[in-house]
């Protein structure tokens, strides 16, 4: 699972974030910017979904076996869960409904739902692409593939 925040955060107002996780059930916690990692913690299951929530300077997760964990970006500590429901599925639809953005095989695509087609291929994983996030305020897109890359990419 993946997720990005482009928004601003209270507590760190020059800092973008990406939050990644892996099979092993580690999470990790990026700085866009700089693209090194912040902090880590165990979340002792698969990870499904993240959400980002910039306002409470927190993100939540929803594991495998439907458990839901939040931690703030502040102490890195758990938190108590929100009645968030973060993302299900690899694919995010974004531009106000206009474009798909989804992962498979080694690549992401995005389709135009208006002209029902393919509008764009990104290649560079090189295994399955499991999770795809979109900013809601800057061209970008963010990936995490089973080959255990996170990409970032530009896209207008």
């Amino acid at each position: 699972a993946i997720a990005i925040a482009t928004r601003r955060f209270v507590y760190r107002p020059d800092q973008e974030i990406v939050i990644s996780a892996s099979r092993d059930g580690m999470v990790k916690v990026w700085d866009l910017q700089a693209q090194e990692e912040l902090f880590s913690v165990n979340a002792w299951a698969i990870v499904f979904a993240i959400s980002i929530d910039p306002d409470e300077d927190s993100f939540t997760i929803r594991t495998k076996q439907q458990l839901i964990k939040s931690w703030s970006l502040r102490t890195e500590q758990p938190v108590t869960s929100a009645q968030k429901r973060p993302r299900t599925i690899a694919s995010v639809t974004v531009n106000e409904g206009r474009h798909l953005i989804s992962g498979s095989r080694k690549t992401i695509k995005i389709w135009d739902l208006h002209a029902a087609r393919e509008v764009c291929l990104l290649q560079g994983h090189s295994s399955l692409v499991t999770a795809v996030a979109v900013s809601c305020d800057r061209p970008l897109l963010v990936s995490g593939s089973e080959d255990q890359t996170v990409k970032i990419w530009g896209v207008a």
